[in-house]
């Protein structure tokens, strides 16, 4: 019988400690269009991929597609769990209210983010206009996270610049501030961004609402607003999403002739208030990254005893794309057995995997795809993949193997100890079945070769590192600045603690 090792350590689970995050985007409705001026229209999904280009403020990636608008079709659709955000620049008043905001609500509580740009038909997202029967989709305690009563007016024909009442230096408002004027009160502003066609919200019946976050508010010394009608960028906290209103119907930096205030604030809340939405991340870091460093508690490994084991889901071990791979990994065994170090593959797969390092019962370590020798997939046409050399017991190696679409390269402590010349692509399936998506370190997903000892720092990159790059990692001195750039996954198991 066999035992699931589950260590409150679980953020290994999501497997992003180091990846790169993607951020799946659907934009309804794509072009801006202006009332000011036709230079300023444009493509939201073009000037959100352009401020990325040009001032990201984290690692993060968009995925971006596009919905022409609501319609008929569309009403009544749930959204996709991979999606992350949501910006709607149409109207939703082409769908009744139980086909629009019950799906909207279930989406932020599942971690989606909502922006609303612009003035854009708040008859639904009030929850004062709600019909009766709502607690049918949503429970009284749920619709309280919504906004109570929203209105919006644009009290200027043109673009405005506008000064931020709760200025700050915050990592959010980054290229925000770049509106420089003199003119009128608008000199004794410190903080000025300018809104290409700006929308003032009246949500004074949530102003005391600790869920209310406000983002942007005017000053008033530019724009002369009052102070009941000044929230230009405010938000609330729906489930684990946000539902944001965005003040601004076309926030478009048109790479020259516009203004990249309102660009760089949407790109910028994107990036902070999306990129980490792991429950098991202790926080999220001034980045927006998922930080985990309340596991970390010192020099800590994982100890097995031939029952114990791990196992998770992940979206980013598949290293198919680019068809190279470096593993690297402490290990102490305490008996000479057939073990299993990591195996990449899924359930339906069980024996076989896209790659999987283990010791042989010599204590020799061993690389393993799927198939049988002389299979395609298999990196095994004219011989297996197995060290000269065994690492011993009761004692500490450090263990790497590499790919780099020539070769594959199994070092010992930073010393290259075996290299077999092989052209060969990293498999996805297996007869069939999917053998990518899951994680398991101690034992096989199909339950055998058990490791019994103790292992620490698992590493895995989708690109082969060079003796040098090795050898700063056998010596515990992972380095992203030595060209090796970040693994797309590193787990050190310092948490220090573990029930079964």
């Amino acid at each position: 019988m066999f035992y699931r090792f589950y260590y409150t350590l679980l953020f290994i689970l999501s497997s992003i400690l180091f990846s790169q995050n993607d951020i799946k985007i659907l934009v309804i409705n794509d072009f801006a269009d202006s009332q000011v001026d036709v230079n300023y229209d444009g493509n939201i999904s073009e000037s959100l991929q352009y401020y990325k280009n040009n001032y990201s403020i984290n690692n993060s990636t968009f995925n971006i597609s596009v919905q022409e608008e609501f319609d008929q079709n569309s009403c009544g659709n749930s959204f996709s769990n991979d999606l992350d955000v949501l910006i709607i620049n149409d109207g939703i008043e082409e769908c009744n209210w139980v086909d629009i905001i019950p799906q909207l609500d279930s989406f932020m509580r599942n971690g989606g983010d909502i922006y609303i740009l612009g003035n854009n038909n708040y008859q639904f997202m009030s929850t004062s206009s709600w019909p009766e029967n709502y607690t049918e989709w949503i429970t009284e305690s749920e619709k309280d996270e919504w906004f109570s009563n929203i209105s919006a007016e644009s009290p200027w024909c043109c673009g405005q610049a506008v000064g931020n009442e709760g200025c700050s230096d915050d990592l959010v408002y980054s290229n925000v501030y770049n509106y420089n004027s003199g003119f009128g009160n608008c000199q004794d502003s410190q903080c000025i961004g300018m809104f290409n066609d700006p929308w003032y919200y009246n949500v004074s019946q949530d102003i005391n609402d600790s869920n209310l976050q406000t983002i942007f508010k005017s000053d008033g010394l530019c724009s002369g607003t009052n102070d009941s009608q000044a929230e230009l960028v405010v938000s609330k906290d729906i489930g684990r999403g946000k539902l944001v209103l965005f003040g601004d119907a076309v926030p478009i930096d048109n790479q020259g002739f516009g203004y990249g205030s309102t660009s760089n604030l949407l790109g910028n809340m994107i990036s902070l208030t999306s990129t980490c939405d792991d429950e098991f991340a202790c926080s999220e870091n001034e980045s927006g990254d998922c930080d985990y460093s309340c596991y970390d508690n010192g020099d800590y490994s994982l100890e097995f005893n031939g029952f114990e084991y791990i196992e998770g889901s992940t979206s980013s071990m598949d290293v198919s794309n680019s068809n190279q791979i470096t593993i690297g990994a402490f290990v102490n065994p305490s008996a000479y057995t057939h073990s299993l170090i990591l195996q990449h593959s899924s359930p339906e797969g069980g024996g076989q995997s896209q790659y999987a390092l283990q010791l042989d019962e010599d204590g020799k370590v061993y690389f393993t795809t799927a198939g049988g020798a002389q299979a395609n997939g298999s990196f095994e046409q004219d011989q297996q993949n197995r060290s000269n050399s065994s690492i011993p017991l009761n004692a500490w190696s450090h263990i790497a193997l590499t790919y780099n679409n020539q070769s594959i390269k199994i070092f010992i402590n930073g010393i290259l100890d075996f290299e077999h010349e092989i052209s060969d692509n990293f498999p996805t399936e297996y007869d069939g079945d999917s053998i990518i998506g899951n994680f398991y370190i101690g034992l096989m997903a199909n339950g055998t070769i058990p490791f019994i000892g103790k292992i620490d720092e698992i590493s895995v990159w989708d690109n082969a590192l060079n003796f040098d790059q090795i050898h700063d990692l056998a010596n515990g001195q992972y380095n992203p600045d030595n060209g090796s750039g970040d693994p797309i996954v590193f787990w050190n198991f310092n948490q220090g603690e573990g029930n079964d």
